[in-house]
């Protein structure tokens, strides 16, 4: 009888990890803003209450995409700025997406097998070094700042514009107006701080754009004092 009660046991405790093991595997991607590398985690939870039964293991990856835009050196180094910097791609709860992060918009283009007229952002940036050289710190300036929300828009410009002047024109003059947009929203809602610190990023893109620089500058001059 001991016996049979000792193997139930067994054979319960058995069916339940491997239950835990097949319904609460948890997985997922993140994104380093400084380096531009990802990294895979995972652990093991108990279903329905989550409960983390075993430790976060993390996996750096290379991707050749990644690995070329740094050692092309199109990725600025972040000064000032902690490397350990990790923004969520997406999890995964017993293989279902459960919940996808901002930064998976920059991570879909660099991974993307369609890219403008070219199949990837690695064969583009390969054949337009120049307009890299402009596209790819500023895009790597909204990483840092977890503005992901404003990177397909640039990505989109890159099919309009065939030099670099062209290029850098357009991505200032678009980010200038949407930190703009943004800073008055913060101002209309009575939040000084986030507003002037996002009129301060339109300046940075207004500088080679006269007149909305100068309209800029006043605005900011005119909240600094209220």
């Amino acid at each position: 009888m001991i016996i049979v009660i000792v193997a139930f046991v067994l054979v319960g405790g058995s069916i339940a990890v491997l239950g835990v093991l097949a319904s609460g595997n948890v997985s997922g991607t993140e994104f380093s803003p400084t380096t531009f590398s990802t990294r895979t985690f995972g652990y093991c939870e108990i279903p329905l209450v989550h409960w983390q039964v075993t430790p976060v293991v993390r996996i750096a990856q290379s991707e050749p995409f990644e690995t070329l835009l740094q050692a092309e050196k199109l990725i600025p180094t972040a000064t000032g700025q902690p490397t350990a910097v990790w923004h969520l791609v997406s999890v995964e709860r017993a293989g279902v997406t459960i919940q996808q992060g901002d930064a998976e918009l920059l991570v879909k283009y660099l991974r993307s097998s369609s890219f403008g007229t070219h199949p990837t952002a690695m064969e583009w940036t390969q054949k337009n070094p120049e307009l890299a050289k402009v596209f790819w710190p500023i895009v790597a300036r909204l990483a840092r700042r977890n503005e992901y929300l404003l990177v397909p828009d640039l990505f989109e410009l890159t099919r309009m514009t065939n030099t670099p002047q062209e290029l850098q024109a357009a991505m200032h003059e678009h980010l200038a107006k949407r930190y703009h947009r943004w800073a008055n929203v913060e101002h209309n809602l009575d939040h000084p701080a986030p507003a002037l610190e996002l009129l301060d990023e339109a300046l940075v893109y207004a500088q080679d754009l006269p007149k909305l620089h100068r309209e800029l500058t006043k605005q900011r001059g005119q909240w600094s004092t209220e």
